[in-house]
């Protein structure tokens, strides 16, 4: 396992520094998707400008550095995000999904691929989201 301070958020938005991109949403079914990059690609302000109108949030999956105690889900040795969103969603992936910071992430090294499973499913920013993630996305 990397260094608890070598781990990725890949729940970070995509204006914090040292942010990458790794993957793309769309809205297949009414459901999110999300598509990922062979490489994490650094989040640059050109990057982020071809989201156009919409939010880069929205259509953006990001990570960057974890910023444990800085953050309202780190309990001081795990993120609770995850072990919430696990316990809240399905999973809508089984297999494993070639994924450019998995051997990085936090979510990954705390939940394994249920982390994975339920990650393929979200955006940063999701203005649809329904109660239950909406539920286990609160920090506590």
């Amino acid at each position: 396992m990397p260094y608890d301070d070598d781990l990725l958020c890949p729940g970070a938005p995509p204006w914090t520094e040292g942010a990458v991109v790794f993957g793309v949403v769309s809205r297949v079914a009414g459901r999110l998707q999300v598509d990922w990059l062979e490489t994490k690609t650094p989040a640059t302000p050109d990057i982020l400008a071809l989201t156009g109108d919409t939010p880069p949030a929205s259509v953006l999956r990001t990570a960057a550095k974890c910023p444990e105690s800085c953050c309202a889900h780190f309990d001081g040795d795990e993120c609770q995000l995850i072990g919430r969103l696990v316990a809240a969603l399905a999973p809508v992936a089984s297999a494993r999904l070639p994924c450019p910071i998995r051997g990085e992430c936090r979510w990954f090294w705390q939940e394994g691929l249920a982390a994975c499973g339920r990650c393929s499913q979200l955006a940063t920013q999701d203005d649809h989201a329904d109660i239950a993630l909406r539920e286990a996305a609160r920090p506590r």
